[in-house]
């Protein structure tokens, strides 16, 4: 019995120390500007990088005709920003950048 209090302590102590290491992986933030190369309902790829749409997703945009996601095409220039969650990124706000006039 006295083997089974101590073995537990020390799985209590080992699982302390490694428990904030996990809630410290969702805290780590991104942010990107790009060109689109593939956009879909759920996923939004910039150079070869993919990003995942979530449905919390905030599009910010000056043009009234590119108010949602699926107003995005391939080549549209945004900027991203997100978290990073177990190595996949998760896009929290997109933003449409109006091209400028040449």
């Amino acid at each position: 019995m006295r083997q089974l209090k101590r073995g537990i302590a020390l799985y209590l102590v080992i699982l302390a120390t490694i428990l904030p290491w996990t809630s410290a992986e969702a805290l780590e933030t991104f942010e990107k500007a790009g060109r689109v190369v593939e956009v879909s309902s759920v996923e939004i790829t910039i150079s070869g990088q993919a990003y995942r749409l979530r449905s919390s997703t905030r599009m910010v945009s000056a043009d009234p005709g590119r108010r949602k996601v699926s107003d995005i095409k391939p080549g549209d220039r945004v900027f991203i920003k997100g978290i990073v969650l177990n190595g996949i990124y998760y896009v929290d706000k997109l933003v449409y950048e109006i091209p400028e006039a040449s």
